[in-house]
């Protein structure tokens, strides 16, 4: 199984990009069973704040193409987003996580919101049943390294 995480952040992101690709948590729910139906989806997590969205995927095979298209395809966009967005795999993208979760990728070094707002979007993945034993167990811990 691959770990993988395409996303788009304050740091390399125009806003007007990042507002287009934020998702409310009221459309986090469709947003994730849309994503759960590509087969090549095993497990789906998006984090969506003001400063950043990130699409963790657990799947058999590399998708870093396959999320860049749908990710184009689901927000109908007219640029190339593989401009804007980082990709990282398997143990850089869980220290990625772990970074994010800790608050040392925000805006202000070490703000504890963004923990928060990893929990609810965890519980909405849940609620989904987009997560499984793999994000499960990768949430688990951030959570408590956090």
């Amino acid at each position: 199984m691959y770990l993988t995480v395409c996303g788009v952040n304050y740091q390399d992101t125009p806003i007007a990009i990042r507002e287009h690709l934020a998702v409310a948590n009221k459309d986090l729910l469709a947003t994730l069973k849309n994503l759960q139906v590509s087969d090549w989806v095993n497990e789906v997590y998006l984090l969506s704040t003001c400063n950043r969205t990130e699409i963790y995927i657990i799947s058999s095979q590399d998708t870093e193409v396959a999320i860049l298209k749908w990710i184009s395809k689901h927000w109908h966009l007219e640029i190339d987003i593989a401009n804007y967005m980082y990709t990282h795999k398997d143990q850089l993208a869980l220290a990625h996580l772990l970074r994010v979760a800790s608050g040392l990728e925000s805006m202000m070094q070490g703000e504890t919101q963004i923990l928060g707002q990893i929990k609810s979007a965890y519980a909405i993945a849940s609620e989904a049943g987009s997560i499984g034993k793999y994000l499960n167990l990768i949430l688990q811990h951030t959570i408590r390294t956090a």
